[in-house]
């Protein structure tokens, strides 16, 4: 007899336990399929500055009144804290069948980052026809909690700083555009820009200082070709950078330039050009006269200029 007991009691728990793992409730048309737990979270991850409400749902077909809930014992978490719950009860017909859905829900807050877990709970119930008290067990779930998300307020403080910034741009953009409309009022003419002449003898002197202690004699030749090709080419609207010297003073003397310009040309890139292809590195002596033929070429043109444009100066 206290066999026959023992089995009775292991076949019930394993049944119970069968229930526990469910975690749908599949309509039936038999109306003793009996009473099923379920249990489920609204969301897998969760940030750490929101809630995740975890549910428990009893359900069973048939008579509504077959099954009393006596208790749902308060479920054991893991990186959360339960700050409140709430239970409600509703029927619904299912095929034709009515079917009783009790469901108790609890408001978890998470702790830290990481995974959360949530322990089987226990639901407690008393089977109205026998009398029997017995108890389901629902699955063990899990949710991880993530990165904090932004609250609505803080948004609308972003919100407004970034309005309040475009305005204070747009503001200065407008006192800016205004300045710049007022300078150019005021200025009837623009200045016009430097000589040509004046602008590559600035650059002839930056480039090449012949009184430097680490003055490289060789490199200084290749300078001063560079910057009086340059000057030629831009004067005169032509590609002298790779020009020969005589296509050089064969487009002086289509310009009516005197003998001494063409002479003064062919000297200074003459010379120029056999330092840079003897492979020697020249003479000092020589560099000097070449950078001073140049400094007085652009020297004299600069002044036939300005004495052109000024007449009383000369």
């Amino acid at each position: 007899m206290k066999l026959f007991r023992v089995l009775c009691v292991v076949i019930m728990l394993i049944g119970t336990h069968s229930f526990a793992q469910d975690s749908t409730l599949v309509p039936s048309n038999d109306l003793t399929s009996g009473i099923r737990v379920s249990a489920r979270l609204a969301q897998q991850h969760v940030p750490l500055n929101r809630t995740l409400t975890f549910i428990i749902q009893v359900e069973w077909y048939g008579d509504l009144e077959r099954y009393k809930i006596s208790e749902v014992e308060t479920p054991t978490v893991r990186n959360f804290t339960i700050f409140s719950n709430s239970s409600s009860d509703r029927r619904e017909m299912v095929n034709g069948q009515m079917k009783a859905i009790k469901t108790f829900e609890f408001d978890l807050k998470p702790q830290e980052l990481g995974m959360g877990y949530i322990d089987g709970v226990i639901v407690k119930y008393i089977d109205t026809e026998t009398g029997e008290g017995q108890h389901l067990i629902t699955n063990r779930l899990e949710a991880k909690v993530v990165d904090l998300l932004p609250e609505p307020g803080d948004m609308s403080k972003l919100y407004s700083m970034i309005g309040l910034g475009v305005i204070g741009l747009a503001v200065v953009v407008a006192v800016i555009i205004w300045f710049r409309r007022r300078q150019q009022i005021r200025r009837n003419v623009e200045p016009p820009p430097p000589p040509l002449e004046e602008t590559y003898l600035t650059e002839l002197k930056s480039s090449l200082s012949l009184n430097a202690s680490d003055l490289n004699i060789k490199d200084g030749f290749v300078v001063v070709s560079r910057i009086y090709r340059r000057y030629l080419g831009e004067k005169y609207q032509f590609p002298a950078t790779n020009a020969l010297i005589d296509e050089i003073t064969s487009v002086l003397s289509q310009n009516e330039k005197s003998e001494r310009l063409i002479e003064i040309t062919r000297e200074v890139l003459g010379t120029c050009d056999v330092v840079k292809f003897s492979g020697g590195d020249g003479q000092k002596a020589d560099l000097e006269r070449v950078f001073t033929l140049v400094e007085s070429v652009l020297q004299d043109e600069l002044k036939a200029a300005s004495e052109s444009t000024n007449p009383s100066v000369a």
